[in-house]
């Protein structure tokens, strides 16, 4: 079994989520009692819903970085809904007998506890999460990171969450793989920026880890496009559940070249990310994915990478 994660999106860098009257909806909750009934609570919990699932975008993410104030209103309002679900679950509990209007409540309760947990446990624990990874590449960097820094981390944090869920199907091997694509002309530039930077060696020392083992660089140029794939791996006898997306998180957080390349504005990256049991071949790096087109021995005019459940038994075609 494994588990398989991708997120494609692209940057926009004035992104940002408008949060409407969130007081006003604070002071509707405070005030609404159970026993008014479902209606008013299940129609506020349906806007909510729309509300939280933009705070775990980018432009959730950008509104609540860069405006305290919004940060605390959206806290407010998580707060407020468990308020509101505790209330209702011990007027519920009152009752004697099942009603359609008390089953109604109970469903409702469940859209109000689902908002809560998103916006505490995704949004807001997100944007610290992100800011962890964003301190990490700014120490490693020796600089501020840019809005598309942000974004590719935002990113990769949501990729490395979805892949800590997933474990429980699988959990061996663990991988992350990222492709960085410039213009022939841009990475002329980005290319003698690394030299002056001190990054063009580790990145030929990186480009000569062979089987794509952890840290491993691939290189492609085709059709005025250079692109280059990044791994990051973990194999190992199986452990407790987060250990290898926590394991990933430090490996991606030390890459200053990969963290460099990413934060790039002329840099467009893919990300795609795999855990798994190794039911195929042995636990080691060259067999965790993600895999890729280097089994010929030549330079690709395209890094393609991979990440599958089961094997490939006819790749040399």
């Amino acid at each position: 079994m494994c588990g398989i994660v991708g997120l494609v999106r692209r940057f926009e860098p004035k992104a940002s989520l408008g949060l409407g009257d969130l007081d006003a909806v604070c002071q509707a909750l405070a005030a609404w009692e159970p026993d008014a009934g479902p209606i008013p609570l299940r129609a506020l919990g349906d806007r909510l819903e729309r509300l939280s699932l933009g705070l775990v975008d980018w432009s959730g993410l950008q509104t609540l970085r860069q405006d305290p104030s919004a940060r605390a209103q959206v806290e407010g309002l998580a707060a407020a809904l468990e308020r509101v679900a505790e209330a209702s679950d011990a007027f519920l509990a009152l009752k004697s007998e099942s009603t359609k209007a008390g089953e109604a409540l109970a469903q409702a309760i469940v859209t109000v506890r689902d908002v809560a947990w998103r916006i505490r446990r995704d949004a807001l624990s997100n944007l610290e999460a992100v800011g962890a990874l964003v301190e990490a590449a700014e120490g490693c960097l020796g600089g501020p990171l840019q809005a598309k820094g942000w974004f590719e981390l935002w990113r990769l944090n949501l990729v490395l969450n979805q892949l800590a869920r997933l474990e429980v199907r699988g959990r061996d091997s663990g991988g992350l793989g990222t492709l960085v694509v410039f213009s022939k002309a841009d990475w002329d530039a980005v290319e003698g920026e690394l030299a002056a930077e001190g990054l063009a060696e580790t990145l030929a020392q990186r480009e000569a880890i062979q089987a794509l083992r952890d840290r491993g660089v691939m290189r492609g140029s085709s059709a005025g496009r250079v692109s280059l794939g990044f791994v990051h791996k973990v194999a190992k006898e199986v452990g407790e559940l987060g250990a290898n997306v926590r394991d990933l998180r430090e490996k991606l957080s030390q890459d200053a070249l990969c963290l460099r390349l990413i934060s790039d504005e002329r840099a467009s990256v893919q990300v795609i990310a795999h855990t798994r049991w190794a039911s195929n071949g042995i636990i080691s790096e060259p067999n965790c994915h993600p895999v890729a087109n280097d089994l010929t021995g030549q330079i690709p005019e395209r890094v393609v990478f991979g990440v599958l459940n089961g094997d490939v038994d006819n790749y040399p075609t």
